[in-house]
Parts: structure tokens; C-alpha cells; sequence
């Protein structure tokens, strides 16, 4: 079987080649799908992520798409995010 990773950043083209692999038939993986499903409420992975990080961190990932929303910068996101992270592991 020939195997074919899809990466790229932003409007790169990732979901047009996706989308005519699905109409043509070719099996897929979407590790999008399956980065979510790993970590749904009730999961181990979520589990796992929060004896990693604390239960502040699931809050803490939850509202980044509100603060970008609302203007605040990725990077500061980002920052805000990995700092918040570190300091709860550390606790």
C-alpha cells in the first residue's frame, strides 16, 4: 500500500487534496478527527492530559479560540498558554 502524509500550513491546499481523495475513495486518516476523539470528555488521553498539566489546563486550551476571537495576538496566546502550563505542571 503507497502511504501519503498531507502537510502544510494555512490555504495550503491540504483539505483540496483531502476532499478529492475522499471523492475518488482513497482510504484516509484524519489526524485532526482523531487528535480530538483521544482526548473527549470521559477518554484516558484526557485523562492523561490533565495528570500532565492539572485540570487548568482543559480551561486554559478551551478559551483560546475566544481570546483570538476577541483580538488577542496567537503569539500571545501561544506564550500565555505555555507559561500557564509549565506553571501548573510545576505545582
Amino acid at each position: 500500500m503507497f502511504k501519503i502524509g498531507l502537510t502544510g500550513g494555512i490555504a495550503s491546499g491540504k483539505s483540496t487534496v483531502l476532499t478529492y481523495f475522499k471523492d475518488k475513495g482513497i482510504p484516509y486518516i484524519d489526524a485532526d478527527i482523531v487528535a480530538r476523539e483521544v482526548v473527549e470528555p470521559g477518554t484516558k488521553g484526557l485523562e492523561a492530559v490533565v495528570d500532565a498539566f492539572g485540570p487548568m489546563a482543559i480551561e486554559l486550551v478551551a478559551s483560546a479560540p475566544l481570546l483570538f476571537l476577541l483580538g488577542v495576538s496567537s503569539e500571545l496566546i501561544d506564550t500565555y498558554l505555555c507559561e500557564s502550563s509549565f506553571a501548573i505542571a510545576a505545582n
